[in-house]
């Protein structure tokens, strides 16, 4: 529907509008400038809002009134796709906004900024939006203030130009469950959180891919390893210099100075259920661990445009019988 401006509010509000709808999608409705009142749609499980470029803001109306308490209160999955001009998400405190939902998606929304307080989602996707941080997974979004993360179990944030770190926000938190994590060609990301990484205990699959100024997951400080020795799949493709600030202690019991240590020995010291491991594209990557009987599971190694790797391991390599 190329021409239609307005969706009325009114139908919405009706209590008796939709009451078995399950499934909605909105699309290329070109010259649409306010998305619909769709807050009070009650048995709505998927909603789908794709190329709206006249759409500016998710504004307090596509919630419903105000005086009601719960928004979208069945709705499971919601996907927002191709919104070029939609800068704003406005959203109340008190209200339950999307009680039961598992599934966000958010694709290219290069001028979203900012995110409200996420719920409990098992799957999150951030693809090309222009956020400046990942907003934490607060039960604020329900009316309270502790955080209630565990039900994360994926997520993928992919082309956020604008990311410089996950310290603050989404990853400041502990996310028992999760098992997946890819953090793709985010340009501009320096920084990932060293504490959280190490206490994400059920994670299995590690991605991060063409992550150029990555240049280390750890800061100066007092965390040894940041990677948790959970990792089944580590992936690594273009992420800086690939060498490690790691604070050792001598034997006297005093803190010496950190140093820098590669990633093959932080590999050798806590990664000992890897299955899957890739490199591709790490200029700087020098060596590699140098025994893979430390990785009894290993199944597939991958070694992609390394030109610094100086020698393979001495033992370990698997032969023919």
């Amino acid at each position: 529907m190329p021409a239609v401006k307005q969706i009325s509010h009114r139908l919405s509000t009706e209590s008796k509008f939709l009451p078995n709808l399950e499934r909605l999608v909105l699309k290329d409705m070109m010259a649409l400038e306010e998305l619909p009142s769709l807050g009070q749609l009650p048995s709505l499980k998927v909603l789908r809002i794709e190329r709206m470029p006249a759409v500016k803001k998710v504004g307090y109306g596509f919630f419903g009134s105000r005086d009601q308490g719960k928004c979208l209160p069945s709705l499971e999955k919601l996907k927002f796709r191709d919104m070029p001009e939609l800068e704003e998400w406005s959203w109340a405190d008190g209200r339950r906004l999307f009680p039961c939902l598992r599934i966000l998606e958010i694709v290219e929304c290069l001028r979203l900024k900012r995110l409200p307080p996420l719920p409990p989602v098992e799957t999150l996707r951030l693809d090309k939006v222009g956020l400046t941080e990942v907003a934490g997974l607060r039960e604020g979004i329900h009316g309270g203030d502790s955080c209630i993360t565990a039900s994360l179990s994926s997520m993928e944030i992919s082309q956020c130009l604008n990311l410089r770190n996950l310290e603050e926000g989404l990853l400041s938190h502990s996310f028992p469950n999760i098992g997946d994590i890819a953090i793709l060609e985010c340009a501009e990301l320096v920084l990932l959180p060293e504490k959280e990484f190490k206490e994400l205990t059920s994670l299995k699959k590690l991605s991060i891919r063409s992550c150029p100024k990555l240049l280390s997951m750890t800061r100066d400080g007092d965390i040894d390893i940041p990677l948790p020795p959970s990792i089944e799949e580590l992936v690594l493709f273009d992420c800086g210099n690939m060498r490690l600030p790691v604070h050792r202690v001598s034997s006297s019991n005093v803190a010496a100075s950190p140093e820098t240590t590669s990633i093959s020995e932080i590999l050798e010291m806590c990664l000992t259920a890897l299955r899957w491991l890739e490199f591709k594209d790490c200029k700087n990557l020098q060596s590699l661990p140098i025994e893979l009987h430390a990785f009894p599971s290993l199944c597939l190694l991958t070694i992609i445009g390394c030109p610094e790797i100086q020698a393979l391991p001495e033992k370990g390599l698997p032969t023919e019988e």
